[in-house]
């Protein structure tokens, strides 16, 4: 038989072991066990599920959770249940599930743990108070003693499981919220247009990169382009169809370089390539087949066939480069083409 709560709260046999041994449960409490059902427990079932719940209601906090009705009466056969089985094989992983899962169902309620442990404690009170006359001072002892070590043992297993679930929702809330992160980080990163980089994340880039430049002498090239006849694509068809060239035109771009380079939107139609541990000669050379490669392809945009070109200059980082002045050079470069 399988026992996933057993499982999910790492009780093995070992270890469901050692927790009856700290509490001092062993085989000779059993016989205790089953007095305790057939003096105790049985013949006042009515009476102590009614008094508990009694209790329940005449306090607000548990009203919150224990409301009249059906939820109530739910929670009444739930209590019937645990009492029939109170101590009843307690060193079996059957006896450990059933009491784990109480506390699963108290986390997935929002039961706060010490409303149940008020409650535990209420329960074992009115257990002891319907221990019968006639019983021995013996067996009322024993009763008592083992009543204890039994609550307690259940209380355990009930926050173990409750806590255990707890720290797993926590857990996942945690995932999710760092899955958040980075998907709201990396939207910050990007244009939302073209899916680029936006200003800000590809100048500090080229900032970094300056950076590494001067510790370590990595050579990198910054490409500054522009798309050819945007104004007018905008004035004969909408800026959505500009739009969708500029959208069409990173994406091509982005199937060309390789996984280490980066693209990002300088302002309107005009781009920033940035291409690291590669020289000029190589960088005019790729762009060069960027071109040729982009001068193939066209879209279709309301009936009208809408080809693509860009210009573009280039420049690799010099000595004594900072953002401004590499900024103005690969500028200069786009101009006097």
């Amino acid at each position: 038989m399988d026992y996933p709560t057993c499982q999910q709260c790492n009780f093995t046999q070992n270890r469901i072991d050692e927790m009856l041994e700290l509490l001092e449960l062993s085989e000779r409490d059993h016989a205790i066990a089953e007095v305790l059902q057939t003096k105790v427990i049985t013949p006042n079932l009515e009476i102590i599920i009614e008094a508990f719940y009694v209790y329940l209601q005449s306090h607000r906090e548990y009203k919150e959770y224990f409301k009249p009705g059906e939820q109530l009466l739910r929670m009444a056969q739930s209590q019937e249940n645990y009492l029939r089985s109170l101590g009843v094989n307690f060193q079996s992983p059957d006896y450990f599930e059933n009491r784990l899962r109480i506390g699963v169902i108290h986390s997935q309620i929002g039961l706060p743990p010490r409303l149940y442990e008020c409650a535990y404690a209420k329960l074992r009170d009115l257990i002891v108070d319907n221990i019968p006359d006639e019983l021995d001072k013996e067996n009322v002892d024993k009763i008592r003693h083992f009543m204890n070590k039994i609550i307690t043992l259940d209380i355990a297993l009930a926050l173990e499981s409750y806590y255990q679930i707890s720290i797993g929702n926590l857990e996942a809330s945690i995932d999710k919220l760092e899955k958040n992160k980075d998907i709201l980080q990396e939207r910050s990163n990007k244009d939302t247009l073209t899916g680029a980089a936006n200003r800000a994340t590809i100048l500090g880039l080229i900032n970094d990169l300056l950076g590494k430049f001067k510790n370590d002498g990595m050579v990198f090239s910054v490409v500054m382009c522009d798309v050819n006849d945007m104004r007018a694509v905008n004035e004969k068809l909408g800026h959505m169809a500009g739009d969708l060239v500029l959208k069409k035109i990173v994406e091509l771009i982005k199937s060309r370089i390789r996984a280490t380079d980066y693209i990002g939107r300088y302002g309107g139609d005009e781009f920033l390539l940035v291409f690291p541990s590669m020289d000029e000669d190589k960088a005019n050379k790729m762009m060069t087949d960027i071109n040729t490669m982009l001068a193939g392809q066209d879209m279709l945009i309301r009936g009208t066939k809408v080809k693509f070109s860009i210009n573009f200059g280039v420049t690799s980082v010099r000595e004594g480069d900072e953002l401004p002045n590499l900024l103005m050079r690969v500028d200069k470069a786009l101009l006097e083409k």
